[in-house]
């Protein structure tokens, strides 16, 4: 029997491996034949490590999320920040998770799955995107009962940290041949510019 350090490389092996055939055959057009087979175990083997395709899939697009949700965490119990280094902090996390990461890689199949396959867009929003939201907004909520920002609606605060990010990461996914692929979509640029709006918006003019 695999130890639990082994089942863990084993799962990452695997996700690795699933990846890659998402990513060339979409989602409808890889089954979880072709995984075993990539990853050179028999199909039973698989179903001992994810219950489903959709749960393989929900996990090669959430692959690090937990340590990205951990950031958030961690960023919200240091309420001592500088308001606009916390900003930045937040913005961070949520580049790496949604730019630099298989979510950024697998946007626009994402996006295709969703449409054709809403129960694992639910699956996803459910497990993922809303833990990530409700941290946002509650260190936002936390910097305006301190004084540190100004009060924005709710909804708002999602679209105002998250949207940048995914157009970025969907135009990086589409245009991924490009030669200049860094020059067209920075990452680092666009995430310096987005860190200014948001300072704008949130942080009061110093009177």
């Amino acid at each position: 029997m695999l130890q639990k350090n082994e089942q863990r490389d084993r799962r990452s092996e695997i996700i690795a491996h699933a990846t890659e055939l998402f990513l060339k055959k979409g989602y409808a057009a890889t089954s979880m034949k072709d995984v075993a087979a990539t990853a050179g175990i028999v199909k039973s083997s698989l179903y001992h490590h994810f219950a489903s395709k959709e749960d393989l899939f929900l996990s090669t697009t959430s692959a690090g999320y937990a340590e990205h949700l951990s950031r958030l965490k961690r960023i919200r119990g240091t309420p001592d920040l500088d308001p606009r280094q916390r900003l930045s902090d937040l913005l961070d996390v949520v580049y790496a998770s949604i730019v630099e990461s298989n979510i950024g890689r697998m946007a626009p199949m994402i996006a295709e799955t969703s449409r054709l396959f809403p129960q694992v867009a639910e699956a996803f929003h459910a497990n993922f995107i809303e833990e990530m939201d409700e941290l946002l907004r509650g260190c936002v909520e936390d910097g305006v009962a301190r004084g540190d920002y100004r009060p924005l609606n709710d909804p708002g605060v999602d679209h105002l940290f998250c949207s940048p990010p995914v157009s970025l990461a969907l135009s990086r996914a589409m245009f991924a041949s490009f030669a200049d692929l860094d020059a067209q979509f920075p990452i680092a640029k666009t995430k310096a510019v987005h860190l200014e709006i948001v300072t704008r918006v949130l942080i009061p003019p110093a009177i």
